[in-house]
């Protein structure tokens, strides 16, 4: 049997003590019990969305750990949302985690709602997710993870409004994005080529509004955030198609914001095929367009909601 032991990082130190010294009390006690020890770093492992798949890999060998009979994680403070990702992954496979809080942690960033919606029947675009150093190897061996092309979307897991979004063109342009001061980890997506996306407003697990948001003709940006100089207009719920509004039901009940979301879809416009970008828990009601159609709806929500 083989358990791995997670901590921040592959190498380092954790409440001042060598990661590695830790380590060996587990070594040294399962040993005996025929059980053999390996050392995760959660800031070492890359979470990739693969046809709607979740798969966790070892960023330094690029193997998936699928030989694991069980985790323990010592340390997830550093990445929950990485945290709660590997621990999913290994419930998924049918290996055991030691404390499986860690996989009903809440989605805080793009990160934990692709997470929450990988294998659940919601399109996804192909992603991944893994710090910036790993990043920076990339552009420096001008090597993309299988599967992944220019164009590329890189964002940051925590940005809105259109902010910290990026359209990718090539390697030399990768290198430049990827060597930016951040604080947050960024999201790296396959480009959907599109010429707009769908804001679904969803109040009390029910479609209440959509909003189709499109760059004007003479845009810089590839983004359609209204908050970005995009257009929004109001799309009559009976003329928009019942499968996307399943999608975003889907989307939001997966990532447990049923009473408050803003599902963000977009369409292929080469294959048709629908993709949720991310999950708002703060949805704009109150700013970027039809603020006052918008406001009116989230009103009757709240007046049907206190008088229930």
């Amino acid at each position: 049997m083989k358990l791995g032991v997670v901590y921040g990082y592959r190498k380092g130190r954790w409440i001042k003590h060598s990661t590695d010294s830790l380590l060996s009390k587990f070594r040294e006690a399962l040993a005996p019990r025929g059980v053999e020890v390996e050392k995760i770093g959660l800031l070492d492992s890359r979470v990739e969305i693969r046809n709607n798949h979740l798969i966790v890999r070892n960023a330094f060998t690029k193997k998936r750990y699928n030989d694991l009979d069980g985790i323990h994680i010592a340390n997830w403070r550093k990445a929950p949302e990485i945290a709660m990702a590997l621990a999913r992954y290994t419930e998924k496979r049918g290996a055991k985690v030691m404390n499986g809080e860690i996989i009903r942690f809440p989605a805080m960033t793009k990160l934990g709602e692709m997470v929450r919606m990988a294998d659940k029947k919601i399109p996804l675009p192909d992603s991944f997710f893994v710090r910036d150093k790993y990043l920076v190897e990339m552009a420096k061996r001008e090597k993309l993870p299988r599967g992944f092309h220019f164009p590329l979307i890189v964002k940051s897991i925590a940005g809105s409004m259109g902010t910290n979004n990026w359209l990718v063109h090539d390697f030399k342009e990768f290198a430049e994005i990827v060597a930016l001061p951040r604080e947050q980890m960024v999201v790296v997506q396959n480009y959907v080529p599109n010429d707009c996306d769908y804001r679904v407003l969803i109040f009390g697990g029910k479609v209440r509004a959509v909003i189709r948001r499109s760059r004007q003709e003479d845009a810089t940006t590839h983004v359609n955030n209204t908050s970005a100089g995009g257009r929004g207009d109001m799309v009559p719920l009976d003329e928009f198609p019942q499968e996307l509004k399943d999608i975003a039901l889907r989307a939001a009940a997966a990532t447990n914001r049923k009473d408050i979301a803003g599902v963000d879809i977009i369409v292929d416009t080469e294959t048709g095929k629908p993709y949720v970008l991310e999950v708002n828990k703060t949805p704009q009601i109150e700013t970027g367009s039809n603020i006052d159609a918008k406001t009116n709806i989230f009103i009757d929500y709240i007046i049907g909601k206190l008088q229930s």
